[in-house]
């Protein structure tokens, strides 16, 4: 989910997102959130601190971000990385350095990482974090992306704009195990909830988020 960090997200007048959204997570019974914005990690720790004050435990808010590489011929691949519910602020702020995220990116989709995609992971890894490919079905661009992302990279768990075509993809992979879901990438408080993906874990943590995210090396 994106909050009000990311540019272009749709506020409400008068409605404070950080304050509502935690609560529109919970009327519509989700578990579990991320707050993945633009190269940009601050809302997410003033909506978890939100979460536990009002739900005490009800609704898990994960930390994280989303950034935007090239994979071969394309450059309009997003990834998304999230992170344990107790990484810290230094911890985001130690990666964007390494990552050589620029202050200015903060919040913007356009921001085209510069960094090598391969260096990329290895630094979210070795700080505990997952990354996973998100919306590379959206248009055929972004699908040129589909077979490195698998095959050189390592990706084994897509989150998809369109089910339907989840059988194409499966089609077109089937030596590879791979994962589809559909998550709802919100934009506006609307949309938070709009879609979902089910995940029955042994226990609602990041510790079994990771595994079901974790790339194939």
């Amino acid at each position: 989910i994106h909050s009000s960090a990311t540019q272009g997200f749709h506020e409400i007048d008068g409605v404070s997102t950080l304050d509502a959204l935690p609560g529109i997570a919970n009327v519509k019974g989700l578990d579990l959130i991320a707050i993945t914005d633009f190269y940009s990690y601050r809302s997410a720790f003033q909506i978890k601190n939100q979460a536990i004050a009002k739900y005490k435990g009800k609704l898990s808010v994960l930390p994280g971000f989303t950034f935007r590489t090239r994979v071969n011929n394309c450059d309009e691949v997003y990834l998304v990385a999230i992170f344990d519910e107790n990484f810290s602020e230094d911890n985001f702020d130690e990666i964007f350095r390494k990552l050589s995220v620029p202050k200015s990116a903060e919040g913007d989709s356009n921001y085209i990482l510069e960094l090598d995609l391969q260096k990329a992971i290895k630094i979210i890894e070795a700080r505990g974090g997952v990354v996973f490919p998100s919306r590379v079905d959206k248009n055929p661009y972004r699908e040129l992306a589909i077979k490195s992302l698998i095959e050189d990279y390592g990706f084994r768990s897509f989150d998809l704009v369109y089910p339907e075509q989840i059988q194409e993809i499966q089609n077109n992979y089937q030596d590879y195990n791979l994962k589809f879901f559909t998550f709802s990438n919100a934009y506006s408080l609307g949309m938070v909830g709009s879609r979902t993906s089910e995940l029955k874990l042994p226990e609602r943590s990041f510790k079994f988020i990771k595994e079901e995210f974790k790339r194939f090396e």
